[in-house]
């Protein structure tokens, strides 16, 4: 993933109140790293087209757990962040956060809805956020299918991710206040769906 030029990176440093009682990075945190990575992902790529108040509100968080993250050497993370797909009102995020060796230790995938902040209500992309974002989903691809066909490994995203169309409605209201457990008991592997009380509709 680090060789497509559609790759964001940016690097996290860790504190010790990062890591459990058992040594591993906790489960929970792995959602503030990627969320900080997104936010460092919107400066790079939105800011600089003239789109510094563009806001988006996570409907849904996918993490698949690799491999746990040991606090020797491990000081600092790479978080590598890519849009892989664009809808109408929505956009998915896929984010790889690797260790010192560039061993990935979490996969997460976002879906994120662009929002009026006036109404606190989920709203179109404009042709000109679509735009950044598209841009940013072609050069993925199209990196993904010259690796492809050069055989020199598999593709850059292990998930084909479908189109969000069907699945993303905004008749609902946002509900907020609901208290979100991210899960002590989240094992590697497991998914972890923060959006159910969401209703968006494309």
């Amino acid at each position: 993933m680090a060789d497509n030029p559609a790759i964001h990176q940016y690097r996290v440093p860790l504190r010790w109140s990062d890591f459990d009682r058992y040594g591993h990075v906790m489960n929970a945190n792995y959602v503030e790293i990627a969320q900080e990575a997104r936010l460092a992902y919107k400066e790079a790529y939105f800011d600089p087209a003239g789109m510094e108040d563009f806001a988006a509100f996570v409907r849904k968080l996918d993490l698949d757990f690799r491999k746990p993250i040991e606090p020797e050497g491990n000081s600092v993370l790479l978080v590598e962040s890519q849009v892989v797909e664009v809808g109408n009102s929505s956009f998915v995020t896929r984010q790889e956060i690797k260790d010192k060796h560039g061993r990935i230790a979490c996969v997460v995938e976002t879906v994120s809805v662009a929002v009026d902040m006036d109404t606190q209500m989920p709203r179109p992309l404009t042709e000109e956020e679509r735009e950044v974002m598209r841009l940013e989903s072609t050069l993925a691809k199209a990196a993904d299918k010259a690796e492809a066909e050069s055989g020199s490994g598999p593709s850059a995203r292990g998930v084909q991710l479908d189109s969000l169309g069907d699945e993303i409605s905004y008749d609902d209201e946002i509900s907020y206040g609901d208290e979100v457990d991210y899960g002590d008991e989240v094992g590697y592997g497991d998914e972890v769906d923060y959006g159910d009380e969401i209703g968006y509709d494309d």
